[in-house]
């Protein structure tokens, strides 16, 4: 497997915590939005809290996609790097009655897929996502069955999928994150209950998970076919 090419643009060190700790695992989100890396990347060099102030929340990487409007591909499976993957900032957005909630922040290395997720179909207009636009049909995966409430869901590009993989074991290779455990040794006849809310997640168990072994009211990741096959390739 190559080395990922991976472009850089890094935020402002107050955008993060630049602290290094040792890391366990990879967590797997997708950005719930547009096909370019960049703009989710300074979307996050720009948000604030309600005083005015930086928060520290982002992942590592992000992935591009296509374009659901124009089919633009520039950004399809580039990987941009958003601050050193030693470091680390809130991407799991825990709430105070996990004890250990920041110690599963801090060990985890995000990686967020440009990607809108779940979609509703309107008869007329097709496939819509969360923000009320169109998604083309070949953007669209039907799962086999319902997850967390929705049957559709925008699809992993290829050229994600294949960065992807190279990304993980690439980061596995540096900070010898066992990429058996997690996801891969959950996935068996039914894959999708995987990607279920899991206590070895939030027990802190090292491996490959997603935002969904977190947390009940989140669709990223989706258990698409695409991504299970990434899963078992590890």
């Amino acid at each position: 497997m190559p080395t990922p090419n991976i472009i850089d643009l890094p935020l402002p060190t107050n955008e993060y915590v630049n602290q290094i700790v040792p890391k366990r695992s990879i967590l797997l989100h997708h950005s719930a939005g547009g096909h370019r890396p960049d703009a989710v990347i300074n979307w996050w060099n720009n948000d604030r809290n309600s005083a005015g102030n930086r928060i520290r929340v982002g992942t590592s990487y992000v992935i591009g996609g296509k374009s659901t409007t124009t089919g633009n591909v520039a950004y399809n499976g580039k990987i941009y790097r958003a601050f050193p993957d030693n470091k680390w900032a809130y991407h799991l957005g825990l709430t105070n009655v996990i004890p250990n909630r920041e110690t599963l922040e801090k060990q985890s290395i995000g990686i967020e897929i440009c990607n809108y997720g779940h979609l509703i179909y309107e008869a007329g207009r097709g496939y819509i996502n969360y923000v009320n636009q169109v998604v083309p049909d070949s953007q669209v995966v039907q799962l086999t069955n319902d997850f967390r409430g929705f049957r559709f869901y925008h699809k992993y590009t290829t050229a994600q999928l294949d960065s992807l993989l190279q990304l993980m074991r690439h980061l596995s290779g540096i900070h010898g994150i066992n990429l058996q455990a997690g996801l891969k040794n959950l996935i068996t006849a039914n894959p999708a209950a995987a990607f279920g809310y899991d206590n070895g997640a939030l027990s802190g168990a090292g491996g490959v998970w997603t935002h969904t072994n977190f947390r009940t009211d989140k669709t990223d990741c989706s258990p698409q076919q695409g991504l299970i096959d990434v899963i078992r390739a590890l």
